[in-house]
């Protein structure tokens, strides 16, 4: 009798793991993916899901991804730059990213991730989250620049200006057009976008802060945080810092966020 229940346990794990799991990988792309007109590639806490929730909307066929891992995790393939090839063989496409102010952005992914990275934080006080994330995190996370990475992958040179009269900077090799958009132009993103697909672009909200569970949280975290001073000077020599942000961009920047530091440089002797 023992026998016989184990044979047909067996039986049936061998019949779920034939018939009813799904597959855990690919060997090629989707055929959607041959055909998209843009993906949002975009670091994590930029916009990434407006900017991908809001071409859906206007009908452009698009994918959100922060990093060609990501493409992996999604669609159980390594298929990024294949996904771009095909759908840019015979058209123009578009791979955008959205520059997001470092701290700002870094705050944002603490609090996105906050369970993996805290996971009994509504048992913290805003003070004990804020040492949590000076000491561990502030220096860590959200350092990539997802744009920069594909550019790599097709030799082609960085971006090394912006226009900050048109808001958005582009670089156009062969098909493929890289463009870089500001997310603190969120308010303006109609505009900018329509400019950019060359169509009335309405704009669509996605992944809002105030909707998630820690909002109360983060909103105390935010008005009770102070940055550290080493970490402010370090932006003088972020070449992305200073590349979308304009000269008295970056010294309001940093002079605001200095009103709310504390000091860890160590006195020179």
């Amino acid at each position: 009798m023992f026998s016989y229940v184990i044979i047909i346990l067996v039986n049936y794990i061998i019949y779920r793991h034939i018939y009813m799991l799904k597959p855990t990988t690919r060997n090629s792309i989707p055929p959607s993916h041959k055909d998209l007109d843009a993906i949002v590639l975009c670091g994590g806490k930029c916009g990434s899901s407006t900017l991908q929730f809001t071409l859906s909307n206007n009908n452009i066929k698009s994918l959100k991804l922060h990093h060609e891992e990501d493409y992996k995790i999604q669609v159980k393939y390594n298929g990024l730059y294949e996904a771009i090839d095909a759908s840019s063989k015979d058209k123009k496409f578009i791979l955008i990213d959205s520059y997001r102010t470092p701290v700002e952005r870094k705050i944002s992914s603490f609090f996105q991730n906050i369970t993996g990275h805290v996971p009994d934080y509504n048992n913290k006080s805003s003070e004990e989250l804020i040492d949590i994330f000076n000491s561990k995190h502030l220096r860590s996370i959200e350092n990539y620049h997802s744009i920069n990475i594909a550019m790599d992958h097709y030799n082609v040179e960085h971006f090394t200006e912006f226009d900050f009269k048109k808001r958005y900077v582009k670089k156009e090799v062969g098909n493929i057009i890289f463009v870089k958009i500001l997310y603190k132009d969120v308010d303006n993103w109609s505009n900018i976008l329509s400019s950019i697909f060359n169509k009335d672009i309405t704009m669509n909200s996605a992944n809002i802060a105030s909707n998630k569970p820690y909002a109360k949280v983060y909103a105390e975290f935010k008005q009770k945080y102070k940055v550290s001073r080493s970490y402010l000077e370090q932006l003088n020599h972020d070449k992305e810092f200073k590349l979308y942000n304009t000269k008295d961009e970056q010294e309001e920047y940093i002079n605001e966020w200095l009103e709310n530091s504390y000091n860890d440089i160590p006195e020179k002797e």
